[in-house]
């Protein structure tokens, strides 16, 4: 498959996503006239022996960050760079095949943001993501703010 346009928006997820991890949803449209080739994000979950603390989707975007599928920044806002945590999976799992999204399909990716960088209440911040390989990659750029408590 070819390089094809990928379109991709980021915005904060539904209710009912993983409580106090700020839930942030990169969604990647197929947004041309060919099927699209993509990193898929279901990397599986923990297994019960790891005691994994936090929620299956941080697991999963510790994971595609492990294996560099995924890149967030998070710039405050006064402009500052704010330095992510660090969150270790403590396991690597085979990657699974590719998905192929059909022209107009789309695809999320849940990024629990607060997971990965301390983020105060109330305040608004710029994400920066790119997700893919070197096959295919896609950017989005959006504005979080976070509730107050």
């Amino acid at each position: 498959m070819t390089r094809a346009q990928l379109t991709a928006t980021i915005e904060p997820a539904a209710a009912g996503g993983p409580e106090g991890e700020l839930p942030t949803v990169l969604r990647i449209v197929n947004s041309s006239g060919e099927p699209v080739e993509l990193v898929n994000p279901d990397m599986g979950q923990p297994s019960p022996q790891m005691s994994w603390p936090f929620s299956i989707e941080a697991y999963r975007a510790s994971l595609l960050m492990s294996f560099g599928y995924l890149a967030v920044s998070l710039t405050d806002q006064w402009g500052a760079q704010v330095e992510p945590d660090r969150v270790e999976t403590w396991a690597t799992p085979a990657t699974r095949p590719h998905v192929i999204l059909a022209p107009g399909e789309s695809i999320d990716v849940v990024i629990p943001l607060a997971r990965f960088f301390p983020v105060s209440a109330g305040s608004r911040y710029r994400v920066s993501v790119e997700y893919g390989d070197g096959a295919q990659k896609v950017r989005a750029e959006g504005t979080i703010d976070v509730p107050k408590s």
